[in-house]
C-alpha cells in the first residue's frame, strides 16, 4: 500500500468509523486547539452533511419524527452504516431497514422511509419507451395468454404493514399524519408517470399480478394470479383492467412478441379487451 492509500485510509477512517488514533498524529495542531479539536470540526461537517443527504431522500420521514427525532436517527445510522457509497445520493438505501429497528415499536416510521426511498429512486430511474394503449389494439385475441410485458423501471411495489400511502399524503400537505397503527400487510405501487412519480396502496390481487408480471410470466399466467384471489369468473375481466390501468399510466416499455407462438394457452382466458378498431 502507498504512503498516500495510508493516509487516506486512516483519514477515512478517524471520520466514517471514529477511530481517529491513527490519523490524529498526522494533523499539525495549534496552540489554539489540539489536533484532536480540529479532526472533530471536520468529522462534525462530515456527519451534518450525511444528515442532509437523509433528509433530502427521505422529507416526509423528517416531517414525521420532526428535527431532533431525525437528527438522532440519522446519526445512529450514520454510526450503524458508514457509506461506503462514491456517491452521497445513494446513502440512504439501507435507512428504512435501520429504522424498523432503531423505532421497532413505530413500524410506520420503517413504512414511511421506505415509501420516501421508493419515491426518491422512482424519480431518478432509467427512462424507458413506453407502450401505448393504441398499440394493443393490433393484437390478436388469440395472442393475448402468450403476451410478456416488462415494466418501466421506475415501478415499485414496496411491503408495508401500516397506512403509509395516506401517512405520507398527509405529511407532505403538512397535516398529521393519521393512524399510524400496524394493520394489514399490503403493498404501495410507486411508479413515475411522465415527469411525475405516484404512489397509491395496491389491492392484493393487483399486486399479485404485478408480482407475476415482474417474474416475466406471459398474461395468462398473470390472469390466473389474479383469479386465485377474485376468483376464476372475475380473474380475466380484472386483469384486463389492471393491464389498461398500467398501460395508461406509463407503465409498461416492452412486450416480447416472440412468445405469442411459443406459449400454450393454459387457462383458456380470452381478455379481448383492446379489440381491433372496426373499418
Amino acid at each position: 500500500m502507498t504512503r498516500l492509500a495510508d493516509l487516506q485510509a486512516a483519514f477515512q477512517g478517524g471520520v466514517t468509523a471514529d477511530a481517529d488514533a491513527a490519523v490524529l498524529p498526522l494533523i499539525n495542531g495549534s496552540a489554539r486547539e489540539s489536533a484532536q479539536n480540529l479532526f472533530r470540526v471536520y468529522r462534525y461537517a462530515y456527519a451534518a452533511r450525511l444528515v442532509e443527504v437523509l433528509q433530502a431522500n427521505f422529507e416526509q420521514t423528517w416531517a414525521l419524527l420532526g428535527d431532533e427525532g431525525f437528527d438522532a436517527a440519522a446519526r445512529g445510522y450514520i454510526a450503524a452504516a458508514p457509506s461506503r457509497h462514491r456517491n452521497a445520493r445513494w446513502f440512504g438505501d439501507g435507512f428504512a431497514d435501520f429504522l424498523y429497528q432503531y423505532h421497532a415499536d413505530m413500524p410506520a416510521v420503517g413504512d414511511v422511509a421506505r415509501l420516501d426511498w421508493a419515491i426518491a429512486t422512482a424519480f431518478d430511474a432509467a427512462d424507458a419507451e413506453i407502450v401505448a394503449v393504441d398499440a394493443m389494439a393490433m393484437i390478436h385475441p388469440q395472442q393475448w395468454p402468450g403476451l410478456t410485458f416488462r415494466l418501466h423501471p421506475s415501478v415499485q411495489s414496496i411491503a408495508v404493514t401500516t397506512a403509509a400511502a395516506q401517512a405520507y399524503e398527509a405529511l407532505d400537505g403538512g397535516q398529521p399524519p393519521g393512524d399510524l397503527t400496524s394493520g394489514e400487510p399490503h403493498r404501495v405501487l410507486v411508479w413515475r408517470d411522465g415527469t411525475t412519480v405516484r404512489y397509491r396502496p395496491l389491492p392484493s390481487e393487483e399486486a399479485a399480478g404485478l408480482a407475476a408480471v415482474s417474474a416475466g410470466e406471459p398474461f395468462a399466467p398473470v390472469c390466473e394470479a389474479v383469479a386465485e384471489i377474485v376468483g376464476q369468473e372475475a380473474g380475466g375481466l380484472r386483469a384486463a383492467e389492471m393491464l389498461r390501468f398500467w398501460l395508461e399510466s406509463d407503465m409498461i416499455t416492452t412486450l416480447d412478441v416472440e412468445k405469442f407462438t411459443r406459449t400454450c394457452v393454459r387457462s383458456g382466458i380470452q381478455p379481448n379487451i383492446f379489440p381491433p378498431s372496426a373499418g
